[in-house]
Parts: structure tokens; C-alpha cells; sequence
């Protein structure tokens, strides 16, 4: 069993934005905010826009609040048993410890040494990688 630093846990994201579209065409604004429509500005170039979508200086329509949700999966971490110092992250079907070159799977299960992968197969061990 490997000894896992963080193991592999999936995050749900919430985000908002407030929508303006140009009147007739298909592209407009889109604000970054809250769920009550508060508004962040990040630069004053942002918040010029904003005051000229709410205010009718632009010809948008308000297409209001919009709530968009993501998953993102976070990998697994584990410590590298063969130097117990190395942190190898569980990212792809063969992971290896930056420290001592030791490969695991994405199980994180320890794998032989590369010279041996393949010896069955005829393979080359590059052909594994």
C-alpha cells in the first residue's frame, strides 16, 4: 500500500458571470462575479465596461447571471518508498520519483526496475514508456 501524501480527490467548481451581449450579434461581455451579480473589477479598463453595459453607453442586452460548473479531478501524491524522500504524483500511467528515478503506476504500485520491462515481451524498454 502506498503511503499517500493527498490522495486522488474530485472538486466541483461553482462560477458566475454577469452577460452582456451586443444587440443583434452573437459576442459581447462577460463579467466575473458572484452569485448575487456582485462584480470584482480587476483593472479599470473591466470596470469601464461594466459601467458602460449598465449604464446604456454600449447597445447590449443584460443577458443576466450565469452559473457555470466544472470537475476537476486533483491526482494522487505519494511518497517514494525506495528513497523516502521523493514525492511522485499519480498523473500518468507510469510516474516517476524525481529524486532516485524509481517508477510507479497510476495505482501507485512500484514497478521494476526499467531494464527489466519488456523481458517477456520482446520489448525494448523504451517501447513501455
Amino acid at each position: 500500500m502506498p503511503a499517500y501524501i493527498q490522495r486522488a480527490y474530485t472538486e466541483e467548481i461553482v462560477t458566475y458571470t454577469h452577460e452582456f451581449r451586443w444587440r443583434g450579434k452573437s459576442s459581447g461581455f462577460s463579467f466575473d462575479c458572484d452569485e448575487t451579480g456582485y462584480v470584482e473589477h480587476k483593472n479599470d479598463d473591466a470596470r469601464s465596461n461594466y459601467l458602460k453595459c449598465l449604464n446604456g453607453t454600449y447597445d447590449v442586452v443584460d443577458n443576466g447571471i450565469e452559473r457555470y460548473e466544472r470537475t476537476y479531478r486533483h491526482r494522487a501524491v505519494i511518497k517514494c518508498r525506495n528513497c523516502k524522500g521523493g514525492e511522485v504524483s499519480l498523473a500518468n500511467f507510469t510516474n516517476t520519483c524525481g529524486d532516485c528515478g524509481t517508477d510507479y503506476n497510476m495505482s501507485g504500485q512500484r514497478l521494476a526496475p526499467r531494464q527489466f520491462w519488456g523481458e517477456e515481451t520482446g520489448e525494448h524498454p523504451n517501447d513501455c514508456v
